[in-house]
């Protein structure tokens, strides 16, 4: 393979966080096989919205969103597990990760 070649993935994907637990920051990586809206948002354990990381139309492609366990607010989160759901098209997935302060 061509070092200049970019990949486009075969489908959808949210691959995880790295690391996970973290603290303060931690690496959401996804694929998308064609262009469109994506969404990316964080929730707490009990299923209330904290953060919106994405919400943009995007190229095909793999894609790196990094979580600094903030709120929408700007206000450091709590230590405990958070959800990371990913939407795009009829693609819905989430991932769990945890916040070790």
């Amino acid at each position: 393979m061509n070092s200049s070649t970019v990949e486009t993935p075969g489908d959808y994907n949210l691959a995880g966080a790295y690391p996970n637990p973290f603290n303060p920051t931690t690496n959401i990586q996804f694929s998308i096989p064609s262009s469109g809206f994506v969404t990316l948002e964080v929730y707490d354990i009990l299923g209330s919205k904290v953060r919106t990381l994405l919400a943009d139309a995007l190229e095909a492609g793999t894609k790196t969103v990094t979580f600094d366990a903030k709120d929408d607010s700007g206000r450091g989160l709590a230590s405990g597990n958070y959800i990371v759901l990913m939407r795009s098209g009829s693609f819905v997935k989430s991932i769990k990760i945890n916040l070790l302060k």
